[in-house]
C-alpha cells in the first residue's frame, strides 16, 4: 500500500507508508469497513480470459499456422492460402514489410478492399511480391497505393508448394503502425 500527503506532494513522489504505518493501517481499515457497509462486489478474474496470442487479428484461409519461438509457419490446406485482417484501420497510402522465407519461394500478393466496398475488386487494389527460394530470411517492402481507409487486407502466401514462414508483418502509414511479430 502507498500513502501520500497530497497537500504538500500533489505529484505523489514521497511514499509515506514506511514512515507512518499506524496512519496507513487506520486508513486501510476505513476502506475495509466502507466496502463491508455498502456490500461492494469485488471484481473476479474471468476464467474464460485468454491473453492475446501472436495470431490475434489475423484470419487464416486455406492454411493452418504453427507458431514457434522464432516464427509462424503457414501450411496450405487448399488453393490460394491467405491471411485476412480487418485490424489495419489507417488511411492510405500505406507501406507493408514482411519478414518471410519459403523453401520453394514463389509469388504472393496483398489485396485490399476499402470501407464501403462490399467485395474485393476483380482488378486493382493489390500489389504482388516475390520471395526467392531458400532458408534465408527475406525482407519484402511494398508501397500500397491505398486511397481511403481499408476495411480488410488479404496477404496471399506462396504456400501452395511448401510452407511459408514469417517472423513479422508490419503495416505503416506515417507514424501509425500495426504489426504482428512471431518471434
Amino acid at each position: 500500500l502507498e500513502l501520500y500527503d497530497l497537500a504538500t506532494d500533489i505529484g505523489e513522489t514521497q511514499n509515506l507508508a514506511a514512515r507512518m504505518p499506524d496512519k496507513l493501517a487506520q486508513l486501510d481499515g476505513l476502506i475495509d469497513r466502507f466496502i463491508d457497509e455498502i456490500v461492494a462486489v469485488a471484481p473476479r478474474p474471468n476464467p474464460a480470459y485468454q491473453p492475446p496470442g501472436p495470431l490475434d487479428g489475423l484470419v487464416l484461409r486455406s492454411c493452418t499456422a504453427e507458431v514457434t519461438a522464432g516464427s509462424a509457419t503457414f501450411t496450405a490446406t487448399g488453393r490460394q492460402p491467405f491471411l485476412g485482417t480487418a485490424a489495419v484501420k489507417m488511411p492510405g497510402p500505406l507501406k507493408v514489410m514482411l519478414t518471410i522465407r519459403s523453401r520453394t519461394g514463389g509469388q504472393g500478393r496483398i489485396q485490399w478492399k476499402l470501407t464501403g466496398q462490399s467485395d474485393f475488386p476483380t482488378a486493382g487494389q493489390s500489389v504482388e511480391y516475390r520471395i526467392e527460394p531458400g532458408d534465408a530470411w527475406q525482407t519484402v517492402q511494398l508501397d500500397l497505393p491505398v486511397e481511403g481507409v481499408p476495411a480488410v487486407f488479404r496477404i496471399y502466401l506462396p504456400a501452395e508448394q511448401s510452407p511459408t514462414e514469417m517472423q513479422m508483418i508490419r503495416f505503416s502509414a506515417g507514424s501509425k503502425v500495426r504489426q504482428w511479430r512471431f518471434h
